[in-house]
């Protein structure tokens, strides 16, 4: 990577990020960049009240695996803890959003099917749904599942059958089987051939990966990201500052 600084620093407005000297390869950004022409930004899961850190990085790492970029969850204590060993890093490639309430994540999905896995008398099959409409999944912790307001919420109650003598299967796993199906029908449906997510939000995101302490520097001086080049690098500018940084390889 050249040294540069980042450009789009306001007249009088102070520039602080510094000199870069990355150490960004082009396959890191290709790689990068090829996961992000995958993403799915309609498709999302909702964990209510899930509170095991290694159910919710397990979660995370399916997520990664079939395309979805955020997740949404409910956690009254504030809090969302991951364990590394079992999300496999997937956290720094999917970001948590943690809502206050339910409602208040049912609000911020927006016009979506709010799919939950629910043992009712309407439930469906998992694999009787329609995934290629706007989809968000609602799952529970293993104790309780979903809420009576998260089942009353949902536009569909959805369930794995299981043909032999236990009930249910661990959250994590069971939101793996779900979306490993919404990954088969918008496969088949060519959901992944081209890219979902503009260009601007996948250069907005990559640069976020690529450089993530100058990424939360410049969010906090509320200043736009810059462009990068094909190759990742960001184009030279007056260099200002002295700070140099290496970002762990993918």
């Amino acid at each position: 990577m050249i040294p540069g600084t980042l450009s789009g620093c306001q007249a009088g407005a102070p520039c602080v990020l510094g000199r870069m000297l990355e150490l960004v390869t082009k396959e890191r950004y290709q790689k990068i960049s090829t996961m992000l022409a995958r993403r799915q930004p309609d498709l999302s899961v909702l964990a209510e009240n899930v509170h095991k850190p290694h159910n919710l990085s397990a979660i995370l790492r399916s997520c990664d695996a079939v395309g979805v970029g955020v997740v949404h969850a409910v956690q009254p204590t504030g809090g969302v803890p991951t364990y590394n060993e079992t999300s496999a890093s997937a956290e720094k490639w999917v970001e948590v959003r943690v809502h206050a309430s339910l409602g208040e994540a049912r609000a911020t999905l927006g016009e979506v099917q709010f799919l939950a896995g629910h043992f009712s008398g309407t439930a469906k099959d998992y694999r009787d749904v329609d995934y290629a409409r706007p989809t968000c999944i609602l799952l529970g912790n293993e104790k309780h599942g979903v809420s009576h307001r998260a089942a009353d919420l949902a536009d569909a109650h959805i369930i794995i059958p299981m043909l032999g003598m236990v009930q249910s299967l661990n959250v994590s796993v069971a939101a793996a089987v779900i979306l490993f199906e919404a990954q088969r029908q918008r496969r088949e449906a060519g959901f992944y051939d081209a890219p979902r997510l503009d260009e601007a939000e996948r250069q907005r995101l990559a640069f976020g990966y690529l450089h993530p302490r100058q990424a939360a520097r410049l969010r906090g001086l509320g200043q736009a990201f810059p462009e990068l080049d094909d190759d990742g690098d960001i184009t030279p500018v007056q260099a200002i500052g002295t700070e140099t940084t290496t970002e762990t390889e993918v």
